[in-house]
């Protein structure tokens, strides 16, 4: 019960601070704004609604399409009812879209007002524009490209600082080989993939500051709650899972000692990954309530009928997603020719050095419930298989988890201290 008071009064600070921050950015003048999208579309032209970055993989490809439609909400808020607005997320489309399909809806809806209509996209919360309508009153879109790059290598940097601190050089290899394989450098070019990325260095920042706090006031369950509360909030639902995974997969590593089992490290996996869950559904569906009850429109119409879309089979016109070329065409995204390889290298060198320097049994068995972490991505796409088929080309970053989990339970098996006693002597 102390837990339920505890996620209750979270919950309603969150969405306090969600509807403030919404009609707040709602309340920034347009005008300034127009004016640098104005200027941002010019480069969205040039590269197209898919363009694929360093690497000639779909793997590499950035969502321009999405981010065009980010920049159209941004520059659309009605000043005049800024939490009305901010509940139904308004933004023009074209009456005659081009091949370019959004980015000439941002390019008509800016230059030529009269030959588009306005539609709404209310069923996101649409959180990224607490810090992007900000950022537009300076900057353009590539300028604030230029600072999504320097902001999230530097986060990437801290954490990979900090599990090498913490948690010893093998699990800063293994999260630094996961985030490659998930195309972490083109990362920050895309504006819609970004939040999640931020959503899980800062989580982890969190634990592996203070993990000690967390774990000895109990608190591990309010803050995946939190977690999963902010990923919802700022979330275009395109890798929500690693917010969860790479946070939850440290904090069960991190806070590892001798009154842990197996039992209660399960326990605590199923706990965190619950209220991760309970914590994104709940403020989704807040978005609906509060949106229909400002608006005075039924907003669950629409959103229940996206998400009843997402989660199907269907692949439209009488053809259906099959779950395993699902899971084969998500797992090609991150198993190429090059990094097939070397996460074998990977994978091999590990096992060699846990076979000749490895941990108790009972040490080891213990942390075996970590894998489980890596099989929610399965799980995710067996329930998002609209979703996880037709944008697979993104998704496959929530596999990033199992190639995380893998390789820290086998760096976690190997016993660093026999390997500096018997070199150092």
């Amino acid at each position: 019960m102390n837990a339920l008071r505890k996620i209750s009064k979270v919950y309603l600070i969150l969405i306090s601070v969600f509807l403030i921050i919404m009609s707040l950015v709602y309340s920034i003048p347009n005008r300034r704004i127009k004016w640098h999208v104005e200027e941002s579309v010019q480069q969205l032209e040039i590269e197209g609604v898919y363009p694929s970055v360093f690497f000639n993989t779909i793997a590499a490809r950035l969502d321009n399409y999405t981010d065009s439609i980010m920049l159209n909400i941004a520059a659309h808020a009605d000043n005049n009812r800024p939490i009305r607005s901010s509940m139904k997320n308004p933004y023009r489309l074209a009456k005659e879209s081009g091949e370019n399909l959004r980015v000439d809806d941002l390019k008509t809806a800016i230059k030529d007002k009269d030959n588009s209509e306005e539609t709404t996209y209310s069923r996101y919360w649409h959180g990224y524009l607490g810090i992007l309508r900000p950022l537009l009153v300076f900057f353009n879109y590539t300028e604030i490209r230029f600072l999504n790059i320097c902001a999230l290598f530097m986060l990437f940097l801290v954490v990979n600082i900090l599990l090498k601190k913490e948690l010893g050089l093998g699990i800063m290899i293994s999260f630094f080989f996961s985030m490659m394989m998930s195309m972490f450098i083109i990362i920050p070019m895309s504006l819609q993939f970004s939040s999640m990325f931020y959503v899980m260095l800062i989580g982890m920042i969190f634990i592996l500051l203070r993990y000690r706090y967390i774990y000895n006031k109990k608190l591990d369950t309010c803050l995946f709650f939190i977690i999963g509360g902010v990923t919802s909030f700022l979330d275009f639902l395109t890798a929500p899972l690693i917010t969860l995974g790479f946070p939850l997969v440290t904090y069960m590593f991190i806070t590892q000692d001798n009154n842990k089992t197996f039992i209660i490290n399960t326990r605590d996996i199923i706990k965190n990954c619950f209220s991760w869950g309970v914590g994104y559904i709940a403020i989704w569906i807040s978005k609906w309530i509060f949106g229909s009850l400002i608006t005075g429109e039924n907003l669950f119409l629409e959103a229940v009928g996206r998400v009843a879309m997402r989660t199907s089979s269907e692949m439209g016109e009488g053809e259906y997603f099959n779950i395993l070329s699902v899971l084969k065409n998500n797992f090609d995204m991150v198993f190429n020719n090059t990094s097939i390889y070397i996460f074998m290298l990977l994978v091999i060198c590990y096992v060699i050095l846990a076979i000749l320097f490895s941990k108790s049994i009972k040490e080891i068995s213990k942390v075996l419930p970590v894998l489980c972490i890596g099989i929610i991505p399965i799980i995710w796409y067996c329930l998002t298989l609209n979703h996880s088929g037709i944008h697979f080309w993104f998704t496959y970053r929530n596999l990033s988890i199992g190639i995380f989990s893998m390789l820290a339970f086998l760096s976690y098996s190997i016993d660093i201290k026999r390997i500096k006693l018997k070199y150092t002597l």
